[in-house]
């Protein structure tokens, strides 16, 4: 007697499953690693921010003046010794008095452009008075 050997395999109905399974989980794995990408270039950014502050204020007042002008596209400033985070920009005007450090990075979904920047002042209303550096503005 011969005996038949049955061999079960995929339907096409579950190989589809199976594909569209992975592919939903490929999915949310990408957008998880752009949401967790994204959050780090805006903590980079809020963390150069609060940093600078306080090295302006310290400069501020080691120097008796309302701080360091600096735009980091002119390279670093050997008086701050500051490096700004990968792709951050950073722009910070001064009238002697009061200061104001803006802080992008045009990869951050919450501080891409200059308008869009995240600020640190030393008064209240600097970053309202004092406008972005020139050349923030011509290269952004």
């Amino acid at each position: 007697m011969t005996q038949r050997l049955f061999h079960r395999g995929f339907t096409i109905v579950e190989l589809l499953i199976v594909v569209v399974v992975i592919g939903v989980l490929a999915t949310v794995g990408v957008l998880s690693y752009a949401g967790i990408t994204q959050r780090a270039t805006d903590n980079a950014v809020l963390s150069d921010v609060e940093t600078l502050k306080t090295l302006q204020t310290e400069y501020s007042l080691k120097n008796q003046a309302g701080g360091r002008i600096w735009y980091s596209g002119n390279g670093i400033d050997p008086e701050l010794e500051f490096t700004p985070s990968q792709g951050n920009v950073v722009d910070i005007v001064s009238d002697g008095v009061d200061f104001c450090i803006r802080v992008y990075n045009p990869g951050a979904a919450t501080y891409p452009t200059l308008t869009l920047s995240a600020t640190a002042e030393s008064t209240v209303s600097s970053c309202t008075t004092l406008g972005p550096s020139d050349d923030a503005l011509a290269d952004s």
